[in-house]
């Protein structure tokens, strides 16, 4: 007798039987990684288990490999389901360890978010967060958009978790920017994007802009409505949210539309967004009892009251109990408001012992393990003072014999001798120690510099490039108008200032480390001095300069194009700074002999030689404010200087006050024969 089983069920056992295939006749230790990961993401621990002792006895643990290292992952996760936190960190750190000796940094930033993880589960979030700004700065550099929005959003939620809410506004937003850039690569990104404009929301909802918060749930219910992914749960969700503003609002038609259509979102198991319904539930009793339906909202408590108890959502008893204390205050029922309020207290009580219960063992734990630890000490001291005495019993009887002999004659000789070789040697030991502790100083606050400097211009482009991106939905929203027109291209060149005093903080930090890389391409460099005119437009046609150019035939050498530009934007911006109005700023290039030259002059105020001996010393701060009170960032000519040097350039100024300047940068031309 046949038996007739589903399609679906004839497709996963076809897909299943097509999967361990493939694995058997893969390599076996690939196959074995593969199966223990296979067992562990459908909790057979056991099995899982027996898989990872198979690969214990196959792995070479001596030889850093990519198998080793994911075997170490897998069987940390292990350890984590069975609430083995010490062992799930220890081989948390031995993947890590495995990952640097191969130097593949992608892997060590995916072991930081890992290790990030471990400590949230604990609750030492400040033990977390670093982890993650680890992985944030190998990210950056490789590239890896991706992973790097991922982190973003973990950062925006641990700050969030804190109450950190302007901090995790941050994140939220940088991570909304990438996702919204990648997001049509692949299907799951759509889903981010929704997900981080829902966060934003919450965001601005706990820091009591309710308008801004409803603004950034309805974008997202919008784009939801439009995204490729399973579109239900998340708009169910965002639904009962904006149901919520629009109670907080009192808006109580528009918020029970909202959240009766979210709640039959939520309110299905499939979703797994039950705990999330049955707070709805609460919210709706609590605004059905403020307008005065206390039958409804009676009957709703009593709805909540059950799920909490059949789904075991035990932790929502406490606002569950608030919100009723309040409803029976509401109708006059103080004596039930009361009673509600004692069992709230009673509530709170019992969850503060548990949780003292809980700290006090660990507590106690660790206490057995230091006294354990200071006895087994206590007994290595014993036994090295044993040692030591018996050889300084052995040394004196032969200095006895000795002493015997010579004592008379050399006792006070040698005393003394002994004396100042102790106190100098003592006063030199002191000097190491401070000249140690103060070269560890000297390290330590340049790291710390280098570091905040890097941190300020890294988050500095997060804010920048929400602008960016704020400003591309403007355009799609807002209609166009000449003051429209006005206020983007205001911050258009404001982006631009920021973005290049960034560049300029960035290039100063890995000059002053002597590790400035540059990208070179065999180039014209006729393009790149219009380019940059045009960019700075915004700069000079409001004070009525007129740029003229005299640039000869097109001229190929080999530079950083990107660099070299930003060079000829700080050269031009002084100019601009201290040029009159209608003046007139003169750029020349020329070929001369086997270089470059390109010249920059202005009719402006021109220099002594003191500043301009300074001009170029990163040490010396000259800062001159423009005629029109423009501010100085003081540190571009340095930074020009660096960037011309390391081309096999240089550049140099000629200037009398009240003469104008001119600057010019003299660089190797291409060589076509190379």
């Amino acid at each position: 007798m046949m038996i007739s089983l589903p399609k679906k069920t004839k497709a996963l056992i076809i897909f299943f039987l097509f999967f361990w295939n493939f694995a058997s006749k893969a390599n076996p230790i690939d196959s074995a990684l593969i199966k223990s990961q296979y067992y562990l993401d459908h909790s057979k621990l056991d099995s899982a288990e027996l898989s990872l002792n198979y690969l214990n006895e196959k792995l070479d643990i001596d030889k850093a490999s990519k198998e080793l290292c994911q075997f170490y992952r897998i069987k940390a996760d292990l350890y984590f389901k069975r609430e083995d936190f010490s062992n799930q960190l220890n081989f948390k750190k031995l993947a890590l360890e495995i990952a640097e000796k191969l130097k593949d940094k992608s892997l060590q930033a995916d072991i930081y978010i890992d290790l990030a993880s471990y400590y949230e589960t604990i609750l030492e979030i400040k033990n977390s967060i670093p982890y993650l700004l680890k992985a944030q700065e190998i990210y950056t550099e490789l590239n890896i958009k991706d992973r790097l929005a991922l982190v973003y959003s973990k950062l925006g939620l641990l700050h969030y978790e804190e109450d950190n809410f302007n901090q995790a506004l941050t994140y939220f937003f940088g991570s909304f920017v990438i996702f919204n850039e990648i997001r049509d690569e692949k299907p799951e990104y759509a889903y981010w994007v929704q997900n981080n404009l829902l966060n934003i929301g919450l965001c601005h909802q706990q820091l009591f802009n309710p308008r801004k918060a409803l603004a950034y749930f309805k974008i997202a219910l919008a784009f939801c409505q439009n995204a490729k992914f399973e579109q239900e749960r998340p708009i169910g969700v965002i639904s009962t949210n904006i149901g919520a503003i629009y109670g907080e609002l009192k808006q109580y038609k528009i918020a029970y539309e909202y959240l009766n259509k979210g709640l039959a979102v939520c309110l299905k198991p499939e979703k797994n967004e039950l705990y999330h319904g049955v707070q709805t539930i609460i919210f709706i009793a609590t605004l059905k009892s403020i307008e005065g339906e206390s039958t409804e909202s009676t009957n709703l408590f009593k709805r909540s009251k059950f799920l909490i108890d059949s789904l075991h959502f035990g932790d929502l008893n406490e606002y569950w109990l608030v919100q009723l204390s309040k409803h029976y205050a509401r109708q006059k029922k103080f004596e039930d408001a009361y009673v509600t309020k004692l069992l709230h207290l009673q509530f709170k009580d019992s969850v503060n012992k548990v949780t003292g219960r809980n700290t006090l063992s660990r507590q106690m734990l660790i206490y057995k393990l230091g006294q354990e630890k200071a006895e087994n000490d206590l007994l290595i001291e014993q036994s090295k003072n044993s040692n030591l005495i018996t050889i300084g019993i052995s040394g004196l009887v032969i200095f006895l014999i000795i002493t015997q002999i010579i004592a008379i004659y050399f006792y006070r000789k040698i005393k003394n001798n002994n004396a100042r070789l102790q106190e100098m040697n003592k006063q030199i030991m002191q000097q190491k120690f401070s000249l140690e502790a103060l070269n560890h100083q000297l390290l330590q606050a340049n790291d710390n510099k280098t570091y905040l400097i890097k941190t300020i211009a890294h988050d500095l482009r997060t804010p920048i490039g929400n602008l960016v991106s704020l400003q591309s939905l403007l355009d799609e929203y807002i209609q166009k108008s000449p003051e429209s027109e006005e206020y983007q291209k205001l911050i258009s060149s404001s982006c631009f200032m920021a973005m290049h005093i960034i560049e300029d903080i960035l290039d100063q930090s890995v000059i002053e480390k002597g590790i400035l890389t540059l990208s070179m391409e065999n180039i014209l460099i006729n393009p790149i001095i219009n380019d940059t005119i045009n960019l700075l437009r915004f700069r000079f046609e409001p004070k009525q300069i007129q740029v003229v150019t005299l640039l000869e035939e097109e001229i190929r050498i080999s530079i950083d194009g990107e660099r070299i530009k930003r060079v000829i934007i700080n050269i031009l911006m002084n100019a601009i700074k201290f040029s009159p109005r209608k003046s007139v700023i003169h750029i020349k290039l020329f070929q001369k002999q086997d270089k470059c030259l390109l010249s920059i002059s202005d009719q402006g105020i021109g220099m002594t030689k003191d500043v301009i001996n300074k001009l170029f010393d990163k040490h010396q701060k000259i800062g001159r404010v423009g005629l029109e009170k423009e501010k100085s960032f003081g540190i571009g000519l340095t930074i020009s200087q660096s960037i011309i040097e390391a081309h096999g350039g240089k550049i140099f100024v000629e200037s009398q006050p009240n003469y104008g300047s001119t600057f010019y940068i003299e660089l190797p031309l291409y060589n076509s024969e190379a």
